[in-house]
């Protein structure tokens, strides 16, 4: 998952997008665990396993409320689309946000 964490950041930022990263996953949405990330965040983590942005479960993004409060969290943060690598659950997770805001661009990786 490293690599194309590391892909997706180099990628957009080499074509002027900015990039924030999201720890642990869905439940870093509805706790507003977002942060930018520049090419220094992603350097040398190729070789680490895992995901330097750590995976949680999350309860709270199955219900309407904590989708509410996750997508209030992207527009502060100034995410206007997503980029959704892995994970067994998460499938239905990104079409629950592309559901409940149809015009939000969702990218699966």
């Amino acid at each position: 998952m490293n690599a194309a964490i590391r892909a997706v950041t180099r990628s957009a930022i080499f074509n002027g997008i900015a990039v924030k990263g999201i720890y642990r996953g869905y439940r870093g949405l509805v706790t507003n665990e977002i942060v930018e990330f520049k090419t220094q965040n992603v350097s040398n983590i190729i070789q680490v396993g895992g995901t330097i942005l750590k995976t949680a479960r999350c309860m709270e993004f199955r219900t309407e409320e904590g989708r509410k409060i996750a997508d209030d969290n992207m527009v502060n943060a100034g995410i206007d689309s997503l980029v959704a690598i892995g994970g067994a659950a998460f499938p239905c997770f990104v079409w629950m946000i592309h559901d409940d805001r149809s015009a939000f661009p969702i990218y699966r990786w």
